[in-house]
């Protein structure tokens, strides 16, 4: 069995988190990957400026992405079924295994097992799965997928089992069979499913220059205060004030599409532990829909095969060759291609930085807050740091397989870019924490100071 996990949070805190690897063979492969692709992020008390326009960003984008399979026309949350659906008797036992049918996450779901089918290694994109449910018109920003794949037919008590929930889940379940010319065939079975945390109103997936959509959303989980952070087409992110219902539970606002191309629309929902995306939904300003190919290098995700002088100061004494010198790298290539200067790293912030991914690794979960307090709290509690001196403070948080998938979670999310490219800021504190199933757990600290301590 492998699971995959991928976790991303909100303003100046990122989450990413894929699992290890672990597989079981019956009569067929099973593989759940578990991604939960969202953000976590915590900041100053001042909302950071917009960032300068930047056409580098997105001028990449543009030249490496292409149309891809007919987009839903618009994103909205949940999708019933239409009564005209026929479901086969496999899937509809899984379905009522696993909790409410989801039509997005059907045709999601359908779509990866036809994908999985021929490409196996799929199975364990998170990235892909992700795509998949964007196109589909689903906002849900945590999910978890499941696929069987082997001879004909598939072990079916096995997946209802690993289903199985009293939660308020909603499933999509596709299968894809290929004949082989000797023996029997090949199936791959896909579930798809997410325990929602916020629903949204339909949105547009198309638009025209100069409009302003609505953005209406209904939180499902008590909340206490909320964002919407936008990814523009020349990679430029801005900050909208929502109109926000805590007792309604309910988040509006009206998004302006100013210029041609494509927009990633995020919702930041501040939850328990910390600030956290909770939808997202892609529109395009007269141009056609397109995605990020899987191949694309984002900025900063190649950063490892540079030489540390190129990419970094060291102040920590690590070895050119460090995970922590390598994911610093990374933040200041992505600085670099936005056209800022690099952070510098800071031993205090280290140290700290280290601290909150070993406690995350102990307690098996990203998040910002896990009970010693935000990252100001944190700070403050040290004392090697003067409050006084401080700026701007702000965190990233991330749990994934590998340094470059979380760099490029935390660079495709609108929120998590923001504070990568934040032009206030200064210096950097990085901690990496490997856990024993291969996952890293990573922290991020960022500050910009009055005066150095």
């Amino acid at each position: 069995m492998t699971r995959d996990r991928s976790e991303v949070a909100g303003r100046p805190h990122v989450a990413v988190a894929p699992l290890g690897t672990r597989m079981t063979r019956r009569r067929c492969l099973i593989r759940c990957v578990a991604a939960c692709v969202g953000a976590w992020s915590c900041a100053s008390s001042t909302p950071p400026p917009s960032n300068p326009p930047t056409a580098t960003s997105h001028a990449a984008t543009s030249a490496t992405t292409s149309l891809t399979p007919t987009w839903a026309k618009a994103t909205t949350s949940p999708t019933p079924l239409p009564s005209t659906t026929t479901i086969g008797p496999r899937e509809a036992k899984l379905l009522a295994a696993c909790g409410t049918p989801d039509a997005a996450l059907m045709t999601a779901a359908q779509e990866l097992a036809k994908q999985v089918s021929v490409d196996p290694s799929n199975a364990s994109s998170s990235s892909a799965t992700k795509q998949r449910l964007r196109t589909a018109g689903a906002p849900y920003v945590y999910f978890q997928l499941i696929v069987a794949s082997g001879q004909a037919p598939a072990v079916d008590a096995s997946l209802v089992s690993t289903l199985r929930t009293n939660r308020d889940r909603r499933c999509g379940v596709g299968l894809r069979e290929r004949r082989q010319p000797d023996g029997p065939p090949n199936e791959t079975i896909v579930a798809l499913y997410t325990d929602p945390i916020a629903d949204l109103a339909p949105f547009p997936t198309q638009g025209r220059v100069g409009q302003a959509l609505a953005f209406d959303a209904r939180m499902l989980v008590p909340f206490h205060a909320a964002s919407i952070v936008i990814l523009g087409p020349r990679g430029t992110v801005r900050h909208i004030t929502p109109t926000v219902d805590l007792l309604e539970r309910t988040v509006r606002a009206r998004v302006l599409l100013a210029e041609p191309g494509g927009y990633l629309v995020q919702l930041v929902a501040t939850l328990d532990h910390g600030p956290k995306p909770v939808l997202e939904a892609h529109v395009f300003a007269d141009a056609q829909p397109f995605a990020l190919e899987e191949t694309t290098v984002v900025p900063g995700e190649d950063a490892a095969a540079l030489p540390a002088s190129d990419s970094t100061h060291i102040a920590t004494g690590d070895a050119p060759s460090a995970p922590t010198t390598t994911a610093v790298a990374m933040v200041n290539a992505a600085r670099h291609a936005a056209g800022l200067p690099n952070l510098e790293r800071h031993p205090v912030l280290d140290r700290l930085a280290q601290a909150h991914a070993d406690n995350m690794r102990a307690a098996q979960r990203v998040a910002h807050d896990l009970g010693r307090g935000t990252v100001q709290d944190r700070v403050s509690a040290d004392g090697a740091l003067s409050t006084a001196s401080l700026t701007r403070l702000g965190e990233n948080v991330a749990h994934a397989t590998s340094l470059s998938r979380a760099h490029r979670a935390l660079y495709m999310s609108p929120s998590h870019r923001a504070n990568l490219v934040d032009a206030q800021y200064t210096h950097i504190g990085v901690g990496i924490a490997e856990h024993p199933d291969g996952g890293l757990y990573i922290c991020e600290i960022l500050a910009s100071f009055a005066s150095l301590p």
